[in-house]
């Protein structure tokens, strides 16, 4: 149990019989308070499960015959409050349900449905990550494997909602960058700045040089390909590092030197990067448009999207008031708005990398404003945007497990693949290491900073089938050879990374990362 120091607190102004008798020389003896509220106020920040029954005893008032009582209390209280969040989605779940099923048609909410089977997918990877909690491994492992379990046996048949399924992929870019952007500290960012910089690009060069040198000479793959292929691969996955982020954020780890803001800066650059130049070689592989087109359309889309971001975040700042009763959750309820309508809205307009910058400096940007305001302290956004996500990361998990195919493991490419991929990641480690050289960082959390930089899911999942089908669209079948060589290193690559860095995360934040001193 955590130790508490407490003061003492005194009481001098009580007035009794015998102190009216005192000569006028003599000084009142200060009584032991038994009015602990400003004492406890104080020292809210060091009160955990049981410490009130310290407190007790440090000021003579705990009582033998209700200590035991309390602290099977206590126990049933750790118990509870986590797990009642899962009961309580479960039974909200069974409430939509039974209204859908009184509303809606039956081949909507008949359980053999494709929207059931979304909602059973869902289901499914929570309880699977809960499961995995209870063994003190990470929920992301549970749901990205139950996704994987749920797509081999055929149940992963969303035909006629393709569009709900993109939908739902890209509310969890909204989610993961809200996060991003809420979790930046302006003075971090100003400090690490450099170093975010170095992270993303360095290590990325590095990689995409490998696997498409690799894959030239392995796989056969032509020169172009081979970098498609290291972009992809390459691509730092955020829904792990939000999830790890927000993790630290509950420890209290991470904030003093800036590391959790180094993790999501160094995932949000790197994944802006990658998927530019990924959509800037598929052009020349497969569109007929200009290449100078191709090339400045992805600054002016980052343009648009940095104003748009600037505006709604200083819109924030005034609408709604912070006086108006319901201000925090409307508050919340415009930035996920106005960052779902950056990234969906982004595709309209034909500047795709708008959305991505968009939504996440419409979150820093408004949080960087609010956070300057001495009522701060009182906001409940980033308490709702913990919520969006805790939803919105099952949903990551198990739509990213749902694209591993295990049937492409069998083939030959699998072992090619598996040793590219292994070769790249040493050096990306340790270039990694060299680009965290020089910051203020000792050299656990350097060593943890040089792991965050290995999981990969989000774009080898959603842009390797993309690569797919441009293949079949154009109905060339060596063009489709070579999409189902790269679709095989992406399988590999996604069970190889995510859960093996989601685990080491996990585990080794508690041994490597101190804990911040105002916590």
């Amino acid at each position: 149990m955590k130790e508490i120091y407490l003061e003492k607190a005194y009481i001098t102004t009580v007035v009794d019989p015998e102190n009216l008798q005192r000569t006028p020389t003599q000084h009142p003896q200060p009584i032991p308070s038994i009015d602990l509220t400003m004492t406890l106020n104080k020292f809210s920040g060091y009160i955990e499960h049981g410490s009130i029954e310290e407190i007790q005893q440090i000021n003579g008032l705990k009582r033998s015959d209700s200590s035991k009582k309390t602290k099977d209390s206590s126990t049933l209280s750790n118990i509870w409050i986590p797990r009642s969040q899962s009961v309580g989605l479960a039974i909200t779940f069974l409430l939509l349900w039974g209204v859908a099923f009184s509303v809606l048609p039956g081949d909507l909410t008949h359980p053999d449905s494709a929207l059931l089977r979304f909602c059973f997918l869902f289901i499914g990877a929570y309880i699977a990550g809960e499961l995995t909690m209870a063994c003190d491994l990470s929920e992301m492992v549970g749901a990205f494997f139950f996704g994987v379990l749920y797509a081999n046996l055929g149940l992963a048949d969303f035909r006629g909602y393709t569009k709900l399924e993109g939908f739902l992929g890209d509310m969890t870019v909204v989610g993961i960058l809200l996060c991003a952007g809420q979790g930046t500290e302006y003075e971090a960012l100003k400090m690490q700045g450099r170093f975010i910089v170095q992270l993303a690009v360095f290590p990325s060069i590095v990689e995409v040089s490998i696997v498409a040198t690799m894959s030239h000479y392995l796989l056969e793959l032509p020169w172009l390909w081979g970098v498609l292929l290291g972009l992809l691969v390459t691509a730092i996955s955020p829904n792990v590092i939000v999830t790890m982020m927000r993790r630290l954020a509950e420890l209290k780890m991470g904030t003093e030197k800036g590391l959790r803001t180094i993790m999501i800066n160094t995932t949000a650059l790197n994944d802006i990067i990658v998927i530019y130049l990924f959509v800037l070689v598929t052009g020349v592989l497969f569109s007929t448009d200009d290449l100078t087109t191709l090339i400045i359309q992805g600054p002016i889309g980052m343009a648009i999207g940095l104003c748009y971001g600037c505006f709604c975040g200083l819109m924030l700042q005034h609408v709604p008031s912070f006086k108006a009763l319901y201000s925090n959750g409307l508050r919340f309820t415009m930035v996920a708005a106005a960052g779902t309508l950056a990234i969906v809205g982004s595709r309209t307009i034909g500047y795709p990398s708008a959305g991505n910058v968009g939504c996440i400096s419409t979150a820093f940007v408004a949080s960087a404003l609010w956070k300057r305001r001495a009522d701060f302290a009182t906001s409940e956004v980033s308490l709702y945007t913990g919520l969006f996500w805790k939803f919105w990361k099952i949903v990551s998990f198990a739509l990213v497990g749902k694209e591993v195919r295990l049937e492409l493991l069998q083939d030959e490419v699998a072992l090619y693949g598996l040793v590219i991929l292994l070769v790249a990641a040493v050096f990306r480690l340790l270039f990694s290491f060299l680009s965290t050289l020089g910051s203020n960082l000792d050299w656990r959390e350097k060593l943890y900073v040089t792991v965050s930089g290995l999981p990969k899911s989000m774009v080898p999942a959603a842009f390797g089938p993309m690569v797919l089908r441009m293949c079949q669209a154009r109905n060339n079948a060596e063009e489709m050879q070579l999409a189902h060589t790269m679709m095989v290193v992406c399988a590999v690559d996604i069970l190889l990374t995510l859960p093996l860095s989601a685990l080491l995360m996990f585990k080794l934040a508690p041994a490597w990362i101190k804990k911040d001193r105002r916590a």
